[in-house]
């Protein structure tokens, strides 16, 4: 949502797809990263999901909105 505010380039296509990938990494990350994970990947350093979503959510939103440009979220008006 911060891309359609921001960004002029953003488009329709890179708003779901954003969305349903940040959602899909907070809602998963703590099922994938468990204590043992923790410990072997990372020294037992706790790293929390709701950052990772929202990165992956705007990397998916700005590859979706370069490979599909379709319609732009925001039109430059005169």
């Amino acid at each position: 949502m911060f891309l359609l505010l921001l960004w002029r380039r953003a488009s329709y296509a890179g708003r779901p797809a954003g969305m349903l990938m940040g959602f899909v990494v907070a809602m998963s990350w703590p099922h994938i990263y468990t204590p043992e994970v923790a410990e072997r990947w990372t020294g037992g350093v706790e790293i929390y999901n709701l950052p990772l979503g929202f990165m992956a959510g705007l990397v998916a939103n700005v590859a979706f909105s370069l490979l599909f440009p379709g319609r732009r979220a925001v039109t430059k008006e005169a």
